[in-house]
């Protein structure tokens, strides 16, 4: 009785702080964000979420085209370990609303008002979870524990991080090779990610679609060390560090 007692609070412990720390950041996001501009002009962003039994996260609008993003209560499972991948999964739904070109394609023909999945990576890790941190303190000693010891990948954190110079770079790039991660479990993805060996595959037309998740990651990477002012100046950026990745995008 004592064991299944003990067990029923642990759980009750770790449910309660993955919640809350789920509330906290949108809370922060949306403080943040409250407004976006969008197609239809300046809109309240909304956060949403829904039970389903499968990890969901997109960017779309409402009958009365109010932008709103929604998740699934998978999502916080797959990313309860490492909070700051949830803010960075927030930022990449941004991304689709302000990424700006190139966009996704509608079935007439036509661009649609959402930029493409690779430009919305870039955009998340270039402004959306920079100026986060900017704002509020990250949630890195919760993630650095979890995300240490969750991938054997965090040698690389600190190989990459050590000489950038870059603000946040270990909360960045822990965030980014965990949600990464859970793109490759939902993609069935077969081959271990990494920071450094990046997917030197060129393509000859930019995917508007979703990269495979190492391209991934090698974009919001890219994205992260962007030290560039403006959102405008990391994409005219040339740099094999910080241009956005051949294995998606055509330059």
């Amino acid at each position: 009785m004592n064991l299944n007692r003990y067990l029923c609070l642990g759980f009750l412990i770790l449910s309660f702080s993955s919640h809350a720390y789920e509330d906290v950041i949108i809370k922060r996001f949306l403080k943040l964000y409250p407004k976006i501009e969008t197609a239809y002009g300046v809109k309240e962003l909304k956060i949403k979420k829904s039970f389903s039994d499968r990890f969901e996260m997109h960017a779309s609008f409402d009958q009365k085209n109010q932008p709103f993003i929604q998740y699934s209560a998978i999502t916080i499972e797959d990313t309860q370990h490492t909070p700051n991948a949830f803010v960075l999964l927030l930022c990449h739904e941004l991304g689709h609303f302000l990424g700006g070109p190139p966009y996704k394609i509608t079935a007439k023909g036509s661009p649609s008002w959402s930029s493409s999945e690779g430009q919305a990576d870039y955009y998340a890790t270039a402004v959306c979870l920079k100026k986060y941190y900017e704002t509020f303190t990250p949630l890195s000693k919760i993630q650095m524990k979890s995300a240490g010891n969750l991938n054997q990948e965090s040698g690389e954190v600190d190989d990459l991080c050590a000489d950038s110079n870059i603000k946040f770079c270990r909360e960045m790039l822990s965030s980014s090779l965990k949600l990464s991660q859970v793109f490759a479990k939902y993609a069935h993805f077969p081959y271990p990610l990494s920071l450094k060996e990046k997917d030197f595959y060129q393509t000859n037309k930019t995917i508007l679609s979703y990269p495979n998740p190492q391209c991934r990651l090698d974009t919001l990477v890219a994205g992260a060390f962007c030290k560039n002012k403006t959102f405008e100046e990391c994409q005219k950026s040339l740099s094999e560090i910080s241009a956005r990745p051949t294995c998606w995008f055509v330059h």
